[in-house]
Parts: structure tokens; C-alpha cells; sequence
């Protein structure tokens, strides 16, 4: 996926199956895989935020080495009335949280996912690796609540550990899939979109997605704790980001943050923790006139040094998360409780499986540093 104009690659690009809700995403770089299945005179459909859809009949295969290039599409605001009253950026987030009901499915339904969970040291080597195809159920749908765990379950479809360690912590790896789904800015309660007198807003403009006017708000969290960017000890001390909604319907289509903490101690093995944070961005997607969340990056980065002899080292743990397919109609009740996904799980590998499923193209995790970008959204 490449920007015309530039060339430059264009990461986080929706990819879907027209007329169905089966679709993945292009990663960081713009690369992405197609396997599913494509009936002959289907077409894919390609968007992505400021830029006009393209769309593409692939006549029953995608070919190898595809390039998409995406047409660039902003506008100013000054060029564009959207109501009688201009609104501030307070406004439209107001607006998005009254219609949240409204625009997220609030019906049970389960959701294919792509989940992957990966372990970098110093930004370079893979040290673990897990992925699977997961069917999810919400018996509420996107309906929000103090806990994800509460009414989300799941199976694993099929899995893989790239790295032969397979961790024997539940909560590790694919097993870390609720908590993904937890920082759903819907469900999560601590972000700009819930605890708006927090935060500066600033509109910076409008531009295209799905061939649609959508806001473009940046923000700065004015008093950055755990119940208003939902991180705890050691405290955050600056988080900013973008959201991005709907001019029509004050659906939130975008959402991405930087989050950065103290420095902190860890007194036992004098070792300073520092810098340390996170990246989170998340995208969501439209289904017969109800939005689903289409992907969800969270990296997270820690440096440590050595105050004895000074040695400093880092590490970093990026999930993926990517709706591939989604039912409404009939969807499959599903019992296991969604933190207990990993229980009972396996290792044993199909490599057909892998050859017919989209899973995501491994990233370069240095893209998603963005500590030194940190107030940089509204600057």
C-alpha cells in the first residue's frame, strides 16, 4: 500500500471483501496478506484514513507482490460547513460518547480475530512469538462495561509459537488477548473519549475515509494518572494522541496514543526503569450500519539500565489484533470466559491452515517508538 503522490508505504490500511465482513489490514509498512478465499468478479476494497478508496476485482485470486496506491484526500475546515454552528473539538467528542450506543453493535455476535503477541529485545530480536485465529463471543456485542472478562469468551481456532518457548502462564501470549480487547476505547473508561475535561483538544482539520468527512482531533492529557489514561505505577507523566470521528454519525473511527511513565526503581536489583511507555493505536470498521473494531496495536517499551555498572538494555511487547470475519445473524455461543482462552491450548502446527488464513505480515517494531513524539499531536 502506497501513497500516489509520495510512495511513501501507508500503514493500517482496511482491506475487505465488498459486500461481506471478511477482511485484515495492511501492517506498518503497508504490507499485507490476502488468503481467504475470493469468488470470481469479488472485489477488494482499500481505505484508510485521509485517502479515497480504491477498489479492486481480482477475478477469483490476488496476485503476488499487489500494489495498491491510494489517492491522498484532506480538505480545511474553512472549506467545509458542516453545521449551521461550528463545533469545537469538545463538541464532537461529546457528541461521539452520546452516540456510542447508536453506533456500536450492542447485540451478541462473534467476531474472527488474527492475535498475535511478540517480545523484542532491544528493539531487534524476537525472543517469543505466539499467534492464532480466535472466534470470539460478545454476548452484549460492543456494549460498554466496567470489565471486558464480564461478557466476552472465546476459543482458539488454531495456533502457533514461532519461537519453540511456548509460555506456560495463561495470561501470556495468546492468552493476553483480553486484555487487548480491554483497551478498547468503547469498553476502557480512562481516555480522551470518557474523561474529555482532562484533556487540551485541538481540531486540526478534516479529511477522507470510506469516502466520508471525518474530524481529526488531536489531545493532550492535562493530568495524566490511571483513571484518566488508564495506566498506573509507576505513574504516566504525559499522554497525547489523535481521535479521529465521523462528521455524520460521531462514529470513532481512529484512535492512537502515546503513553510515557516515570522513571521508577526497582530497589532489589538497582535497576532504573526509564524510559518506559506505550503505543496504542486502534481502528474500527462498518458493517451493515454498525461499527466493530477492525485492529488494535498495543506496544509496549521498556529500557533498563544498570545503576552498578550502567548497563542499559530494552525490551518491548507488541499485540495485534484484527478482525478477519464477524456474524451477526446466528453467531455461535462460545462458554469459555475469554481470560481463560489459552487454557487447554496447543502447539501442534498446520501449515495449510496458515496458507489459507490472514495473518499478519510480521512488523518492524521500531515503528511504533513514539516516546519521542509525545506531545507532538498538538504541537
Amino acid at each position: 500500500m502506497v501513497d500516489s503522490e509520495s510512495g511513501e508505504r501507508i500503514p493500517f490500511v482496511n482491506i475487505s471483501l465488498e459486500g461481506t465482513a471478511k477482511g485484515t489490514t495492511s501492517n506498518e509498512i503497508g504490507s499485507f496478506v490476502y488468503n481467504s478465499a475470493i469468488e470470481k468478479q469479488q472485489k477488494l476494497i482499500f481505505s484508510s484514513i485521509g485517502y479515497e478508496n480504491d477498489t479492486i476485482s481480482l477475478d477469483g485470486a490476488v496476485a503476488n507482490d499487489l500494489v495498491v496506491s491510494l489517492k491522498p484526500k484532506r480538505y480545511l475546515l474553512q472549506e467545509i460547513i458542516i453545521t449551521d454552528k461550528p463545533l469545537t473539538a469538545k463538541d464532537i467528542i461529546r457528541l461521539a460518547q452520546n452516540h456510542r450506543d447508536d453506533n456500536y453493535y450492542q447485540k451478541p455476535l462473534n467476531q474472527e480475530f488474527y492475535f498475535s503477541s511478540t517480545t523484542f529485545l532491544n528493539n531487534d530480536s524476537i525472543s517469543f512469538n505466539e499467534e492464532a485465529a480466535v472466534m470470539v463471543y460478545g454476548e452484549n456485542g460492543y456494549k460498554s462495561s466496567n470489565s471486558v472478562a464480564s461478557h466476552f469468551y472465546g476459543d482458539i481456532i488454531h495456533m502457533r509459537n514461532t519461537t519453540g518457548n511456548p509460555s506456560k502462564d495463561r495470561w501470556y501470549g495468546v492468552g493476553s488477548l483480553w486484555k487487548s480487547l480491554g483497551h478498547n476505547i468503547i469498553f476502557d473508561k480512562a481516555n480522551v473519549l470518557h474523561r474529555t475535561n482532562f484533556y487540551e483538544l485541538e481540531l486540526l482539520g478534516v479529511v477522507n475515509f470510506e469516502d466520508q468527512l471525518v474530524y481529526e482531533i488531536g489531545f493532550d492529557c492535562k493530568s495524566p494518572n490511571a483513571s484518566t489514561v488508564g495506566y498506573g505505577y509507576p505513574a504516566p507523566e504525559a499522554a497525547s494522541g489523535k481521535i479521529y470521528i465521523n462528521t455524520s454519525d460521531y462514529a470513532i473511527v481512529k484512535y492512537e496514543i502515546c503513553v510515557s511513565r516515570k522513571k521508577s526503581l526497582i530497589k532489589k536489583k538497582d535497576i532504573e526503569l526509564y524510559p518506559y511507555g506505550h503505543r496504542l493505536i486502534q481502528t474500527f470498521k462498518r458493517y451493515n450500519g454498525k461499527y466493530f473494531l477492525s485492529t488494535s496495536y498495543n506496544y509496549n517499551h521498556y529500557t533498563y539500565t544498570n545503576l552498578k555498572n550502567k548497563r542499559t538494555w530494552s525490551s518491548g511487547d507488541l499485540s495485534i489484533l484484527n478482525s478477519i470475519n464477524i456474524e451477526i445473524e446466528s453467531p455461535k455461543v462460545i462458554e469459555k470466559p475469554i481470560q481463560d482462552i489459552a487454557i487447554g491450548r496447543s502447539f501442534d502446527e498446520d501449515l495449510n491452515f496458515w496458507n489459507s488464513f490472514n495473518y499478519l505480515v510480521q512488523p518492524d517494531v521500531k515503528m511504533f517508538d513514539c516516546y519521542s513524539l509525545t506531545h507532538s499531536f498538538t504541537e
